[in-house]
């Protein structure tokens, strides 16, 4: 059996860790507090969504990672497993964090991406297709924001008009230039064939280079859904 003596170091230890935590905490506010919430499972960060929301960091970098922390949680299984009422509720949080980091930089094309991801979960049209087409404008070649709207296009297919298109046809060249983001978009080229028409459009302005990737992709993803 350990000591009391023996045991003592350790206890020490833990609480000059905690001191720590709770030190930096207080220093640095929300970007720290950020810092762990990013640490957290998905399921666990929707548990603390729920009672004690992280306040928006105000430094860019933390309200970035915070964005993409909405951008992954919302459309998530774990989210679905809620009851209404506090799904409503996870989302106007992050709506508060992409309205106000709008306020303070209205070009986030991030920030747009979160806007136009609750737009369509909401069934709201017109936002969403603003939300979208303005994202685009704001970054049109950043690629994982272009990953980010074109996992929403493809989760509401039904939501394709003509802006729209336009901007997820600037997304699908953006994204045709890597392997990882290719194989994404040819899977929906053969799952989705109401994005199918924007796709090719698309892929037709590319290097033959890209073109043949992008059809052995296709092919190796199959079957195509008619």
């Amino acid at each position: 059996m350990r000591s009391k003596t023996a045991l003592l170091p350790a206890t020490i230890g833990g609480i000059g860790l905690f001191v720590l935590a709770f030190g930096a905490a207080q220093v640095f506010g929300p970007d720290y507090a950020l810092v762990l919430f990013d640490r957290k499972q998905p399921s666990a960060q929707l548990q603390q969504m729920q009672s004690a929301p992280p306040a928006l960091p105000g430094s860019g970098r933390s309200r970035k990672a915070l964005l993409d922390d909405c951008s992954t949680l919302l459309p998530s299984i774990y989210l679905s497993l809620f009851p209404a009422s506090l799904q409503e509720k996870i989302y106007q949080d992050c709506a508060g964090y992409a309205a106000t980091t709008l306020a303070d930089t209205p070009t986030s094309g991030q920030a747009w991406a979160v806007t136009a991801l609750i737009a369509a979960a909401r069934n709201q049209t017109a936002e969403f297709e603003r939300a979208y087409v303005l994202s685009q404008r704001a970054s049109p070649a950043e690629g994982w924001i272009s990953e980010r709207r074109f996992a929403i296009l493809a989760n509401t297919p039904q939501s394709v008009t003509p802006p729209i298109t336009a901007s997820f046809t600037e997304d699908v060249k953006v994204l045709l230039a890597a392997p990882d983001t290719r194989k994404m978009v040819a899977t929906a080229y053969n799952r989705l064939p109401n994005l199918r028409p924007a796709i090719t459009d698309a892929v037709s302005q590319a290097t033959d280079v890209a073109q043949r990737a992008f059809l052995n992709e296709v092919k190796k993803t199959g079957p195509m859904i008619q």
